[in-house]
């Protein structure tokens, strides 16, 4: 865990503190302040400053013995809900305001850019930044499947409530996420999952939201239940489908914007593909 100390005055440096063990039979510190369990047992750790203001912190440390097997808890887990179908674009953002707030010394998250209306596709970062190895999770590129980023946002805080005290096959999860870095971008299709839950009067765009309409009247006969189905994004493509992947020679059936199966104009034309592929 990290532990921050203060020290005064406000111009000092980690150089001027000075960390020491009661007892390192079972627990050492090196003078970043990283703790290292011995053998189980309790222990007094000692942060001092040496900048002549005599400040002083003591912090009580328990090792314990190492289990063996997987072991984690699911209670507590109250900011992502999973008692409702309908996940929104701005009830992810408000859980990743909450997930950082809470989690902020593990988890962090930005914005890799904006789709066509104007809504920001986020990235949550889980794990070691500085790893070799980088896992990319996307999830709700099909509009209509708007349970798969509950899903995600619901295991990144599961992960996170048990990132210290989690274990899988006798390795704690901090052990694992310290060796590789997920980059999770939860939504990546924010307008095409608000068009499927709530139809073209949702997105704010003028023009777009006509060509919505239009796309209805063509393919869903004016029903607004079309809606319902939709899987493209605002402009109609289909982003699965929009990617530089054989795109030449993917068939279709369907030639024009559509709630489903339009490759695009060209191979990555659309905001929210594009995004990913420079991920």
């Amino acid at each position: 865990r990290t532990i921050d100390v203060t020290v005064s005055p406000k111009n000092a440096s980690k150089k001027d503190l000075v960390w020491s063990s009661e007892d390192e039979s079972i627990a050492t510190v090196n003078q970043k302040g990283k703790i290292t369990g011995k053998k189980v047992g309790t222990t007094t750790i000692t942060v001092k400053t040496t900048d002549g203001s005599n400040l002083k912190e003591e912090i009580k440390v328990t090792v314990k013995k190492r289990k063996t097997g997987t072991h984690y808890k699911e209670s507590g887990l109250s900011i992502v809900s999973t008692n409702h179908q309908k996940y929104t674009y701005n009830e992810m953002k408000k859980d990743i305001t909450a997930l950082s707030k809470k989690y902020g010394e593990i988890l962090s998250y930005k914005s890799l850019g904006k789709s066509w209306d104007n809504r920001n596709v986020y990235q949550l970062t889980l794990g070691n930044p500085d790893a070799e190895k980088v896992v990319v999770v996307q999830a709700s590129i099909h509009a209509r499947e708007y349970m798969t980023a509950q899903l995600v946002m619901k295991q990144v805080e599961f992960y996170c409530a048990n990132y210290y005290t989690g274990m899988y096959q006798g390795k704690y999860y901090s052990e694992l996420f310290d060796r590789v870095c997920f980059r999770i971008v939860p939504m990546s299709n924010p307008d095409g999952v608000t068009i499927s839950q709530y139809g073209a009067r949702a997105i704010r765009d003028t023009s777009l939201r006509n060509k919505l309409k239009t796309i209805c009247k063509v393919f869903g006969r004016g029903r607004q239940s079309y809606y319902t189905t939709w899987k493209a994004n605002a402009r109609g493509v289909d982003l699965n489908r929009n990617f530089d992947a054989r795109w030449d020679i993917l068939a279709t059936s369907i030639h024009s914007a559509s709630g489903s199966g339009f490759k695009g104009s060209s191979p990555v034309s659309e905001k929210e593909s594009k995004i990913l592929v420079d991920l």
